[in-house]
């Protein structure tokens, strides 16, 4: 059944109504607006009556005829629902959820769902808890919680901080009834289309709940496709390829349109799916971002879930129908009847902006306070909001339990003067094949030394558990110096990528000193570290703070990759095991396409 969010408004009924007929004053009237409707895909000059946070009523024709303690003139302005993102990992910004509601709400998004599956792999139902109190702290935002459904992501292949099962599930719904919304992108395809007894259980526990199940697959097709769905598995975000995305149309499946990612945007090649049907109104579409970081939610050129609008809209698909992907959609994804459209009893969120082409909102308004004017968020900041609670700081801040690294322990040994070795051949931005070399050893040691295509990869255990895996990667980039991480999807381990182990060694006991973070370092003299000292993942600063920081690690990459270009993040996903086709994990190198283990020394 559908749901309604924020019941308590509704309450009062008496007033609701009165206000509706203009027989008691309403909070707020926006007048002089042309109001974006979503329902029926029409902009039309109106009038958005306010009462409790709640649309009362919506006056197309006799304008001025309401009584209002205030009234907004938006001046002609268009005037649209509040933005939803379908799918995003809040640590992915490297923001408390308190600082992420403020940076994102400038750019017109109004409600988030969540998968705080980063979180979750380090601390367990703790980080959920932190998550949940977080985003409560003076919310400008709506956040809902989507239970992740894999952690670790394969169990047998990669170690985590926690393990979710139906237990879990069942444990966290019941936990917060009124944050849970579904049950998060469920990356272990293979063991949902083979009956795996564990996933099974798992998905079991969130029907029971009335949970949406979200979708996380790439190269599923025809039967294979039809089991998945089968399942009752909706929206994914993991396509990235038009023919892809027009076969789960055609399936009957959700399809969360992902663009703008710090990590990957391949929003250009998906979009002319839209156009592959006569009416694109009808399609089961929704806009997410995934994983942004501060700095790019913090650009104004970036923006987020507005500027995928925006490039939706460019290639040709009607304004209407564009914003009803980010709006009307993800609200009847997710089953949730009062957001999503400016209509009578529906809440009040809702943006102000001046044209198509920008969507840059003016103002925002979210249960009809308005928490944005000209461009700016309204409250100041409060920083000392984005701390854990007395009850989970330990838990939170305290997750680097491993001991110091040494550089002998990055050098992998074998006898002789050259060994085949099993090798990570990166063919694009993240996925890589299996290559084979013979390679050179130095007093045993594998050495790399003359091979500016190759580098080492390695993978510390961060939660007591013991195990570092070594391996090669060719085509990385990385020429000197080396690169640290605790943002290591999904397990979050210390992931050290590098050239040199004294300064990879150096960097790695920099992050266990600090609580964990992202490092960059020509040598043990020349190196900059951005502490992230919740879990690992994320920072107590705003955006504004935080953003500095993060520039002045990416500043040195170019001195390490040759001058090119790179994304410190995309060492965030050679951990993820089910990311084609050769992982490293701190159990040892996996292929995720069998998954199963190969040694480094074939």
């Amino acid at each position: 059944m559908p749901r309604y969010i924020d019941p308590a408004r509704y309450k009062d009924l008496k007033t609701l109504t009165g206000a509706a007929r203009g027989t008691i004053p309403c909070d707020l009237v926006i007048t002089n607006a042309r109001i974006v409707d979503v329902i029926t895909e029409t902009t039309a000059p109106g009038e958005v009556w306010i009462k409790n946070g709640v649309i009362v009523h919506v006056e197309r024709k006799a304008f001025g005829k309401f009584t209002a303690e205030r009234v907004f003139d938006a001046k002609g302005a268009y005037l649209s629902p509040g933005l939803l993102d379908s799918h995003v990992h809040i640590e992915s910004s490297m923001l408390s959820p308190y600082h992420f509601g403020r940076a994102v709400v400038v750019h017109g998004t109004t409600t988030v769902f969540t998968d705080p599956h980063e979180i979750c792999n380090v601390t367990g139902i703790d980080g959920i808890d932190y998550m949940v109190q977080n985003s409560l702290q003076d919310p400008v935002i709506r956040q809902f919680i989507l239970i992740p459904s894999c952690v670790p992501a394969v169990p047998s292949l990669e170690s985590a901080g926690a393990e979710i099962n139906a237990k879990e599930v069942a444990e966290i719904a019941g936990r917060f009834p009124e944050q849970v919304m579904g049950l998060a992108e469920i990356m272990d395809f293979i063991g949902v289309i083979n009956a795996d007894p564990r996933m099974t259980e798992i998905l079991n526990a969130a029907r029971e709940r009335d949970l949406y199940l979200q979708a996380h697959y790439a190269g599923l097709h025809s039967r294979d496709l039809s089991a998945y769905l089968a399942a009752g598995i909706g929206g994914n975000h993991e396509l990235t390829k038009a023919d892809d995305i027009v076969e789960l149309l055609q399936a009957g499946g959700w399809v969360d349109i992902r663009g703008g990612g710090s990590i990957l945007d391949e929003l250009d090649d998906m979009l002319p799916a839209l156009g592959a049907f006569p009416n694109p109104s009808l399609l089961k579409v929704t806009v997410c971002t995934d994983d942004v970081h501060a700095a790019d939610i913090l650009d104004r050129v970036h923006g987020h879930v507005n500027k995928i609008v925006t490039r939706i809209i460019a290639s040709g698909i009607k304004p209407e129908t564009a914003i009803a992907y980010a709006t009307r959609n993800p609200a009847q994804q997710y089953g949730i009847d009062n957001i999503g459209a400016i209509r009578a009893g529906n809440l009040a969120d809702l943006i102000l902006f001046d044209d198509f082409t920008t969507l840059e909102p003016t103002a925002v308004f979210v249960g009809g306070v308005q928490q944005v004017a000209d461009g700016e968020i309204i409250t100041p900041a409060r920083p000392e909001l984005a701390e854990p609670p007395p009850e989970l700081r330990a838990n939170i801040t305290q997750t680097m339990r491993l001991d110091e690294v040494t550089p002998d322990a990055l050098l992998p040994t074998h006898e002789g003067d050259t060994v085949l070795t099993n090798i990570l051949v990166f063919t694009g931005e993240i996925t890589t094949t299996l290559g084979q070399e013979t390679l050179p050893l130095k007093d045993g040691k594998l050495d790399l030394s003359a091979r500016d295509d190759l580098c080492y990869v390695a993978v510390c255990d961060r939660y007591g558990k013991g195990g570092v895996t070594v391996g090669v990667a060719q085509h990385y980039g990385l020429t000197r110096g080396a690169v640290a991480t605790t943002v290591s999807h999904d397990s979050h381990n210390l992931t050290l990528v590098y050239k040199d182990p004294e300064t990879a060694a150096f960097l790695a006991n920099q992050l266990i000193q600090c609580g964990g973070g992202i490092a960059a370092a020509r040598s043990g003299e020349d190196y900059r570290v951005l502490a992230l000292p919740l879990g690992g993942l994320m920072s107590t600063l705003s955006a504004e703070e935080l953003t500095p920081a993060l520039h002045a690690v990416e500043e040195i990459l170019p001195a390490l990759f040759g001058g090119a270009e790179t994304n410190l993040l995309k060492t965030a996903v050679l951990t993820l095991p089910v990311v084609p086709e050769i992982r490293v994990t701190n159990l040892g190198i996996v292929d995720t396409m069998q998954q199963t283990f190969i040694p480094l020394f074939p």
